[in-house]
């Protein structure tokens, strides 16, 4: 009987603690659960009492409805080797006279397209003329009505932070809609369009797969502000645009002022005219401007065209150019991006730094220098304010010249063209002072040489190098396509050669 009194108390304490175990978890875990139902009821209130995201929801909803109908979806039946495969891509409408604008590669030499409209009809269209340099297709649908053109965001240049909708046919998937943010401007992915300086693109992280090209790319009012083009992959970072890749979160549009002008252009007289500054520039150079005690960023100008337009309008060599029709020149990406969209015969409103200094040349080369090593930071270091003066220069554009054109066309291939009175001959790139084709070229992997004459064409005969710009890009050259090509050796030998634009197109 002792013992149970002995160890009664001991007994309570041991089943009070066995009794705590269970009850404990239990307690804490209602606590928790009227927690989280607290908060969830305190969750809603909020969301209720403020709609914020109800709003944005119905803001990109109509953003969708206001653009859908004007999207279209692309089919191409093209010829491939002998065969005839069909390739896809998206359009929108231009105007409501039946236009509709995409990629050239998207239709390239089609024999047959068919256009579908959201609203599931379909009709055939044709295709009014291509620009290959830009990329941009214009096309005239089999009807005019039920065509509602978009609404563009003429001379309002999106910015670096802009929401942005875009699209397309993503691997086959009509009338797709993806939101991003511009994340770049005056971009130049090289392999995308090939020509550097008629198209400065606007990178974005919207989502952009093959099916894409073609398809617009619109502001949070459901503005046109660009045409998706290419992309960046995880295998190819310069930009492609021919369906083999995917996205890795970078894609590229052609700006609204580079298509309104070509697509303009093709409309009213199925061909496309270049302006033309005649100047010669590399790189960027920090300057410090003595009489504004202000730093400017800009391009300096290393040749200037004796007789060209910007010698007429007063441009020199060594003046650095600050501003173009009021927009900021910092780069050279931004003083092509400004240049492409004009015309010939347009006025420019250039404003330059000019030294008096004798020596300007040699200082300006040493900052280039320094700049493009990036051993020391440009901001720091500086070297002492330049003696210098603005001026503001009024200058017409003239038009491209064909033989510049086509060694646009020709530079990242790996050659240039001479017009000889034997017909054009083939000349490499200088490097480190003599003219050779480079043998990391795509031109030197496919047998051209220095000194060659360009017999033919696809089979066409050539005259001058006009001629061979004309036959390359019709036969598909710039969309990487092989081309059969006859050169004359220096020894009067003959051969034919298969060339191709080495790279890659998503």
């Amino acid at each position: 009987m002792r013992r149970i009194v002995a160890y009664g108390p001991a007994m309570i304490v041991l089943l009070t603690a066995v009794a705590a175990l269970f009850a404990v978890p239990a307690i804490v875990q209602r606590i928790n659960i009227a927690q989280t139902t607290a908060q969830i009821r305190l969750a809603r209130l909020q969301i209720e009492d403020d709609d914020i995201l109800e709003r944005i929801n119905r803001a990109v909803r109509s953003v969708a409805q206001a653009v859908e109908p004007s999207v279209v979806h692309i089919e191409a039946l093209r010829p491939s080797r002998g065969q005839r495969r069909v390739s896809s891509g998206a359009g929108w409408v231009f105007d409501d006279q039946g236009h509709i604008v995409t990629n050239a590669h998207v239709v390239g030499d089609s024999l047959k397209i068919d256009v579908q409209f959201s609203d599931g009809r379909e009709v055939s269209a044709v295709i009014v003329g291509t620009d290959e340099y830009t990329d941009i297709a214009v096309l005239r649908a089999s009807t005019r009505s039920g065509m509602f053109p978009i609404t563009r965001a003429t001379r309002e240049p999106p910015k670096i932070g802009d929401r942005v909708f875009a699209f397309g046919s993503p691997f086959g998937f009509k009338f797709s809609m993806s939101e991003g943010i511009v994340s770049g401007l005056g971009r130049n992915p090289r392999s995308a369009v090939e020509i550097s300086g008629f198209a400065n693109f606007i990178q974005t992280d919207a989502a952009v797969n093959p099916g894409n090209s073609g398809g617009p790319l619109v502001d949070v009012s459901g503005r046109l502000i660009g045409m998706n083009v290419a992309i960046a992959t995880g295998s190819q970072t310069d930009g492609s645009i021919d369906g083999s890749g995917q996205s890795a979160g970078i894609s590229f549009a052609i700006p609204l002022a580079t298509i309104e002008s070509v697509a303009t252009q093709i409309i009213e007289s199925g061909k496309v005219a270049r302006g033309y500054f005649g100047i010669r520039y590399n790189g960027s150079w920090i300057v410090d401007v003595s009489d504004a005690r202000t730093r400017r960023s800009g391009v300096a100008v290393t040749s200037v065209q004796e007789d060209g337009p910007a010698w007429r309008g007063g441009m020199r060599t060594n003046d650095v150019i600050v501003e173009i029709n009021g927009q900021r020149i910092t780069d050279t990406d931004m003083l092509r991006s400004s240049i492409a969209p004009l015309r010939p015969g347009q006025r420019m409103r250039v404003r330059v730094w000019r030294s008096d200094n004798p020596d300007i040349a040699e200082v300006l080369d040493k900052l280039h220098k320094r700049y493009l090593s990036r051993r020391e930071a440009i901001s720091s270091n500086r070297p002492a304010p330049l003696p210098g003066r603005y001026e503001m220069l009024t200058i017409r554009l003239g038009e491209f010249p064909p033989v510049r054109l086509a060694n646009e066309v020709l530079r990242p291939y790996g050659i240039q063209l001479v017009d000889t009175e034997y017909g054009p001959r083939v000349n490499g790139l200088r490097i480190n002072g003599r003219q050779i084709v480079s043998r990391r070229s795509s031109a030197y992997r496919d047998g051209l040489r220095h000194g060659q004459l360009i017999v033919s064409v696809q089979g066409h005969d050539v005259e001058n190098t006009q001629d061979v710009l004309r036959y390359l890009t019709g036969a598909g050259f710039l969309e990487t396509k092989s081309v059969l090509v006859v050169v004359q050796d220096a020894d009067g030998d003959q051969r034919e050669l298969s060339i191709r634009l080495s790279r890659e197109r998503p």
